[in-house]
């Protein structure tokens, strides 16, 4: 389990700012957080089973993905 890419799903259903910068950047947003180039190509491929997988996530908090 990935707990970066966990922080990262977690922040962006908590702060709108961050959902802005995300939305502008997101490769400067993952870069910031640290993220693996594995979890990066899940955010990137839109894969939100394998970002819910990797993050130990369920359902409830893959409504915060934003893509």
């Amino acid at each position: 389990m990935s707990e970066k890419l966990k922080t990262l799903v977690h922040k962006l259903g908590q702060d709108p700012t961050l959902v802005d910068r995300f939305k502008k950047d997101p490769e400067a947003v993952m870069e910031a957080h640290d993220l693996s180039d594995e979890h990066k190509d899940l955010i990137r491929n839109k894969d939100k089973e394998g970002i819910k997988k990797a993050a130990g996530l369920d359902d409830a908090h893959m409504n915060f993905i934003i893509f």
